[in-house]
């Protein structure tokens, strides 16, 4: 019997100023084949997000930092969660 692949597990890391293209990503991302996490998309309402992110950064097999203009001159959140 074959062993099903498991799917590339992806935290996308962003500034909130880059969200469309961020959602962009993650939808190419699906449809290649990638399970990207992103918290617009994976955090549901209720939910500690400083909680939540932590776990999903150890689960991943990969980070996507997406350096922009945005996020460079931006308060380093995700630095602080690490």
């Amino acid at each position: 019997m074959l062993e099903e692949k498991q799917k590339l597990r992806v935290f996308l890391c962003y500034a909130s100023a880059d969200r469309s293209k961020i959602q962009e990503l993650y939808r190419n991302l699906h449809k290649w084949g990638v399970s990207p996490w992103l918290d617009l998309e994976n955090l549901v309402p209720g939910q500690d997000w400083q909680d939540e992110i932590p776990k999903a950064i150890t689960s991943s097999d990969a980070i996507i930092v997406c350096l922009t203009k945005n996020s460079v001159d931006k308060d380093n959140t995700f630095a602080k969660i690490m």
